[in-house]
């Protein structure tokens, strides 16, 4: 028998949609750090500046040491991500201005680029996920540090590479790169992360007001609570119980 799914089921099916997805951007890492590799292996053979050049050697060097701290880094700071958001105050000048440093800016800048191609290239499947997680959160916009979006998972990678150690002046030449990576990779886990919550009957359809605006928690009911039988194994963490509902079983409620 169909039934609505109360506060704290739709809590457990957010958060546990937010692990999935992180997960499948954990797996990517390794082909992450070989595709940063491979260009800048490229681009010792490419003519430059001598001093460019110079740069260029030290960075692939460092990287050759500092590559796993920088995608262990990532992982780590992605599983962070998926606690709840604590604001943190943001130093301020006597005006009243936020006080940003350049590196930190350039940063920002670099992530922002990125973000906006995996948006471009990903709107379709992560527009409908921003509508069913907004639906599961009772929200009307999902927080700028939600780790589902774009640009939060990518600053965050770029900000470990500083943290690393690794010179952020050289982003520029293997921004691209990590680009496409990226962008095929966040595509790919924003629609497995559809289809998990469609098979849990989360906004099977979405309409246009859905894209647009919350939906009320009361607005539309989910599909039955059964195992699915759509294609594709479902969770096996746990084995459903005879009774208790499938959510039960599935995720400790």
């Amino acid at each position: 028998m169909a039934t609505s799914l109360n506060s704290v089921q739709r809590s457990k099916i957010s958060l546990e949609a937010r692990k999935r997805f992180v997960a499948e951007m954990e797996s990517a890492l390794t082909l992450l750090g070989s595709t940063v590799q491979e260009r800048l292996t490229s681009m010792l053979d490419e003519s430059a500046p001598s001093r460019e050049i110079q740069v260029r050697r030290e960075v692939w060097t460092d990287y050759q040491t500092k590559r796993a701290a920088w995608l262990g880094a990532c992982a780590a700071q992605w599983q962070a991500a998926l606690k709840p958001v604590v604001a943190k105050p943001t130093p301020v000048d006597p005006d009243g201005l936020e006080l940003v440093g350049a590196e930190e800016m350039d940063r920002q800048i670099i992530a922002s680029k990125i973000s906006a191609a995996v948006s471009d290239k990903a709107s379709s499947e992560l527009n409908d996920l921003a509508a069913r997680i907004r639906y599961l959160d009772g929200t009307d916009d999902l927080d700028a540090r939600d780790i589902l979006k774009p640009e939060a998972l990518i600053l965050l990678t770029v900000e470990q590479w500083s943290h690393a150690g690794l010179s952020h002046t050289i982003w520029p030449q293997i921004s691209e790169a990590v680009q496409r990576l990226l962008t095929e990779q966040m595509k790919t886990a924003y629609a497995n992360a559809n289809a998990f919550l469609v098979r849990y009957g989360v906004l099977p359809t979405i309409e246009l007001k859905d894209r647009v605006k919350r939906v009320a928690a009361s607005a539309a009911r989910p599909a039955p609570l059964d195992p699915p039988t759509g294609p594709g194994p479902m969770p096996t963490d746990q084995t459903a119980p005879r009774s208790g509902g499938f959510f039960a079983g599935r995720l400790g409620w």
